[in-house]
C-alpha cells in the first residue's frame, strides 16, 4: 500500500486553473525518470554510493555535469576528480540530487516562446541566481541543509513556465500588456489573467512531481512567507530574500518581484539582519556567474 504523503500544513485548495493548466502541459508536468529515481534515493536510508553511481552512469550528460561540478572552485577539490564515482562520493547525495533536478529543469526553461518579449533562458539564469543566493543565506542562517535552499531557489519561478506553456498566445499578449516595473502587482495581474499566480502554478507542479512539502511551500509562498505558520517560514523566507537580492543585482529576469524593499521581520525570521544581507552582496556576483556558466 502506498504511504500517504505527509502534509504538515494544510494549504487552501489550489484554484481550478492550476489543475487545468497542468493537464494541458503533459510534457512539462512529467519529471524525467532519472530525476525521479534520484529523488527517491535521497530519502532512502539504505541507498549506497554504488546505487547512485549505477543510476547516474546511465546519463552521460548528467555524469559530465557532476564531474564539472566536483572540479569547480566552489568545492575546491585538492586534486582533479576524474571518475564519476569519486564525484558522487565528494559531492554527496544532496548535490547529486540537485544537479539531476537542475538538468531536468534546464530542459523545461529551454522551451521557446513565440515572442521575443519573453525569454525563458533569462528566467532560468535568474532562477540560478536566486538558488545561489538562497544557498548563501541558508549557510549564513545555520540551516542544516543549504542544498535544499538551492533547489527551492531553482524552482521558485517554475510556475511562469507553466503559464507560458499552458496559455500560449494569451501569455504573450499578457506579457505585452504589462506596464513598466514597479507600476503594478505581478501576482494580481496573473490572478486576473490566468485564474492563479505563478506561485500557485509552481506549487501545483511540485505536488504533481511529488516533491517534499517544504519545496511546495517555498514555491507557493516565496512572495509572502509571512502567510505560513512561524515554524514553516524559514525556507520560503530564504527564497523571498534571495529573489529580492537577485532582482537588486539585475540578475536577468527581474519582473517577478513586487517588493521594492526587504521587510526586516522576514530577514529576522531566519536569524539575520539587513547588514548580514548587505555583506552577502560582496561575494554573490562571482558565485552566480560561475553557477550560471555551469548550469546554463
Amino acid at each position: 500500500m502506498t504511504a500517504l504523503r505527509p502534509v504538515p500544513f494544510i494549504a487552501p485548495d489550489f484554484p481550478v486553473a492550476v489543475e487545468d493548466a497542468i493537464l494541458k502541459i503533459r510534457n512539462l508536468a512529467t519529471l524525467p525518470a532519472i530525476a525521479n529515481k534520484i529523488m527517491a534515493m535521497a530519502t532512502d536510508p539504505d541507498c549506497s554510493v554504488e546505487d547512485i553511481h549505477a543510476i547516474v552512469s546511465r546519463d552521460p550528460a548528467l555524469g559530465a555535469r557532476l564531474l564539472k561540478l566536483a572540479n569547480s572552485a566552489f568545492y575546491g577539490a585538492p586534486r582533479q576528480i576524474d571518475s564519476l564515482n569519486q564525484a558522487v562520493v565528494m559531492l554527496g547525495m544532496n548535490a547529486v540530487k540537485n544537479t539531476a533536478i537542475a538538468a531536468s529543469l534546464q530542459k523545461v526553461f529551454q522551451a521557446k516562446s513565440a515572442d521575443s518579449k519573453f525569454d525563458a533562458s533569462k528566467l532560468w539564469l535568474h532562477s540560478i541566481a536566486v538558488a545561489i543566493a538562497a544557498r548563501q543565506l541558508a549557510q549564513a542562517s545555520g540551516m542544516e541543509k543549504p542544498e535544499t535552499a538551492f533547489l527551492a531557489g531553482l524552482l521558485h519561478d517554475i510556475g511562469i513556465m507553466v503559464e507560458m506553456q499552458a496559455f500560449g498566445i494569451q501569455f504573450i499578449q499578457w506579457i505585452h500588456s504589462l506596464p513598466p516595473e514597479n507600476e503594478f502587482s505581478l501576482l494580481a495581474a496573473e490572478a486576473s489573467a490566468f485564474g492563479a499566480t505563478h506561485q500557485e502554478f509552481g506549487a501545483g507542479l511540485c505536488r504533481k512531481w511529488n516533491f517534499p512539502i517544504s519545496l511546495e511551500n517555498a514555491t507557493r509562498y516565496h512572495h509572502a512567507p509571512q502567510e505560513l505558520p512561524t515554524e514553516l517560514r524559514p525556507l520560503p523566507s530564504i527564497v523571498h530574500i534571495a529573489n529580492f537580492m537577485a532582482v537588486q543585482m539585475q540578475a536577468e529576469f527581474i519582473r517577478s518581484m513586487d517588493n521594492t524593499s526587504l521587510d526586516p521581520e522576514i530577514v529576522a525570521s531566519i536569524g539575520l539582519d539587513l547588514q548580514d544581507i548587505e555583506n552577502l552582496y560582496c561575494t554573490l556576483p562571482e558565485e552566480i556567474t560561475e553557477a550560471q556558466e555551469m548550469l546554463a
